[in-house]
Formats: structure tokens, C-alpha cells, sequence
């Protein structure tokens, strides 16, 4: 498929929806401004907040107040961005307990 210039220049930068929109009515992407209208419910969200406060647990993630009890991933109140971060640290982190217990 073949990509007008301002599309090849915002490949990958920019949502495509944008990059029509650009094509349309270019401005200024430095000072890009929209206007939020509302949001989903939760049960459509990426990532949502809430969990075992990390003070409760120690660096192993293990729960500070019972012994043997780990906590790792989303139980914890850690939020990451889009883009894999969650699911790095919910590997990431079961990787510690599980050299921990081993």
C-alpha cells in the first residue's frame, strides 16, 4: 500500500485515525490539543488501579504480615503504561518468587 509523505513521515507515531486526520487539516503536532469526551467503563480498561499496597510486602514479595504468602503482578497496586510494562512485570516479578520458594 502506498503512503502519501505526511503518513510515511508519521508512520508508527502517530494512530493512523491521525494521521488522517493530519492529511485533512495538518497542525501543529508539537502543540496537538483534544478534547477528552468521556471515558469507558471499566471493564473495558487496559490496566486498572488497585491491589496490595507494596508497603505490604517485602523486596522477595513476600506479604510482610504472613509468611510464606507471595504477592506478584496485578494482586499488586502497580500500574504501568500500555505497551507491555504490566505484563513484564507480572513476569518479572513471578520470576523473583519463583527463585525465591526454589
Amino acid at each position: 500500500k502506498k503512503h502519501s509523505t505526511k503518513q510515511h513521515i508519521f508512520a508508527g507515531l502517530l494512530h493512523p485515525k491521525l494521521n488522517q486526520l493530519y492529511e485533512q487539516n495538518p497542525f501543529n503536532i508539537k502543540d496537538f490539543r483534544m478534547e477528552i469526551a468521556g471515558t469507558y467503563e471499566p471493564e473495558f480498561a487496559q490496566v486498572c488501579s488497585g491491589g496490595i499496597s507494596v508497603e505490604e510486602i517485602n523486596s522477595n514479595f513476600e506479604l510482610k504480615n504472613y509468611h510464606n504468602i507471595f504477592a506478584i503482578g496485578e494482586m499488586l497496586d502497580i500500574d504501568g503504561v500500555c505497551g507491555g510494562y504490566n505484563l513484564f512485570f507480572a513476569w518479572a516479578s513471578a520470576w523473583v518468587v519463583a527463585e525465591e520458594v526454589r
